[in-house]
């Protein structure tokens, strides 16, 4: 059985992570990774002409790419293939379900170009009115949030700390919480208990496309669309019901939506079974660290990197291949 490291879930500051563009591609390099891809939420901004450029060009590394969809990444002899890439945001049976889409081309419909600047606004919408309601709460001293003390939340303040053109998250509201109120112990634990439970304004945006019709939208673009992290989201009480629900819904998006690959987690627990599953149903396995530098969770540059985490059969690579028509 041949591997290949490979990693096609991550993040850089063009959505939710901490690591810039450039310090995600080191990290690439440094972990001698043979395929990779950077799947900020929402868009596809890292790849337009001249991104990716500048960043390697900054770093010294060589960069070749001939559609934009699969670029090369060459340093000191060794070279790292990387798709292009975005997480979606979708929902499935009503709840809130990412999406990825790897190897896609420019989006240049201008209703998709509206839709996605519109999900976003949407996203910086609903983020603002977190906040708001948590200060809120904070100021009333209910629950949890009374761990907040007496310093009100500010939106100003939390612009300022991500950035005035960074595109807002619950991770990043997460973050702001855990470094500056000192409210749980890590970014995305502060996210799980004060931003992800109690809130009115959790509610996902109604402007979202079906995970059904994102998977179409994938495939408009000629990209393959990979459900992630199963544990997680809307499939997360389908796998607490058993192998056979999981199954069942995952048959249904192929079946309906001819859904290309399942992503497997580094280390979870469930993996065996995710491996399991893409074997029986005939899907792409694919594999993602969902890296967010210090926001997390974390891969790169810690303990928990280990090659053994993020090998992959190549025969995913050469089905990722035959998909993509490279």
């Amino acid at each position: 059985m041949e591997t290949v490291l490979a990693d096609f879930h991550t993040h850089t500051t063009s959505s939710d992570s901490s690591r810039s563009l450039k310090e995600l591609i080191s990290c690439f390099l440094e972990a001698r990774m043979h395929y990779a891809s950077i799947t900020d939420h929402d868009t596809l901004a890292i790849y337009q002409p001249g991104v990716l450029e500048e960043a390697a060009a900054s770093l010294g590394i060589q960069l070749e790419t001939k559609d934009r969809r699969v670029f090369q990444i060459t340093s000191e002899g060794h070279t790292v293939t990387l798709f292009s890439g975005v997480e979606l945001s979708t929902k499935y049976i009503g709840n809130n379900q990412h999406l990825v889409g790897l190897g896609m081309r420019t989006i240049d419909d201008p209703e998709d170009i509206a839709y996605l600047d519109q999900l976003r606004m949407d996203r910086k919408k609903r983020i603002e009115e977190m906040i708001k309601e948590i200060d809120a709460k904070r100021e009333q001293q209910e629950g949890v949030y009374a761990a907040l003390g007496e310093r009100p939340l500010s939106i100003l303040d939390f612009y300022d700390d991500i950035g005035q053109d960074a595109m807002p998250t619950r991770l990043h509201l997460g973050a702001y919480l855990w470094r500056h109120y000192r409210f749980g112990s890590s970014a995305r634990g502060a996210m799980q208990t004060a931003v992800n439970s109690n809130l009115e304004s959790y509610r996902f945006s109604e402007s979202a496309m079906t995970t059904e019709d994102a998977i179409q939208f994938v495939h408009k673009y000629g990209g393959i669309a990979i459900v992630p992290h199963l544990h997680r989201q809307s499939f997360e009480d389908i796998v607490q019901r058993g192998p056979a629900e999981l199954s069942r819904a995952i048959s249904y998006l192929k079946e309906v939506t001819e859904l290309d690959g399942i992503e497997i987690n580094p280390s979870h627990q469930q993996n065996p079974l995710y491996v399991a599953l893409a074997e029986e149903l005939d899907l792409i396995c694919s594999i993602g660290t969902d890296d967010h530098g210090e926001n997390g969770p974390t891969f790169y540059r810690t303990v928990a990197q280990h090659p053994d985490r993020v090998t992959l059969e190549r025969r995913n690579i050469t089905r990722i291949r035959e998909r993509l028509g490279l």
